[in-house]
C-alpha cells in the first residue's frame, strides 16, 4: 500500500529496478534507523508513516555485482555525457578530483524512476557544470 510506486517499478522495463528482480528491498535500503523512524507511527491503513526522503544506498551494494573497471570499459564509447564544447566524458570513469568524490551510483541511476539514465546523469553533471562545459574552473574566476 505504501510502496506501490516502488513495487510497480520492478515490473516497469523503463526502471532500473526491473533489471534487478531478485534483489530484496533491504539489500539496498539497509538504513535500519532511518527506516524504523519513518515507519514509527505507521498504521495498518498506511497512514501515519513519514516519507523517508532518501535512503542512502552504499556504493558497495552496487559493487557487489558490478565491477567499476568493467563498467568503465563498457562505456568507453558512450557519448551520453557530452557538453556544449563537444567534450565527452565516460560516465564510469570521471576525472578524479574532490568535486567528483561525492558522486555515487545513485547520483545517476535512479532505481525506481522511469526517467532514463541519460537524462538523470546529464542533470546530475549540470548541477555543478551549469554552463554545460565539463572543463573545470572555466566559469568561476
Amino acid at each position: 500500500m505504501c510502496h506501490e510506486k516502488e513495487i510497480a517499478s520492478q515490473q516497469d522495463a523503463a526502471c532500473t529496478a526491473s533489471k534487478h528482480p531478485d534483489v530484496a528491498c533491504a539489500t539496498c535500503h539497509a538504513d535500519q534507523a532511518g527506516l524504523e523512524a519513518a515507519h514509527e507511527a505507521a498504521q495498518p491503513d498506511g497512514k501515519g508513516a513519514t516519507a523517508l526522503v532518501k535512503t542512502a544506498v552504499d556504493d558497495a551494494v552496487c559493487a557487489s555485482c558490478h565491477n567499476a573497471a568493467d563498467l568503465a570499459a563498457k562505456t568507453t564509447e558512450s557519448a551520453v555525457l557530452t557538453d556544449s564544447e563537444g567534450t565527452v566524458v565516460n560516465p564510469h570513469d570521471l576525472p578524479e578530483n574532490e568535486d567528483h568524490a561525492a558522486t555515487e551510483c545513485t547520483s545517476c541511476h535512479k532505481m525506481h524512476s522511469s526517467t532514463g539514465v541519460e537524462k538523470t546523469a546529464t542533470r546530475y553533471c549540470k548541477s555543478c557544470h551549469h554552463t554545460d562545459v565539463y572543463q573545470c574552473y572555466t566559469c568561476h574566476s
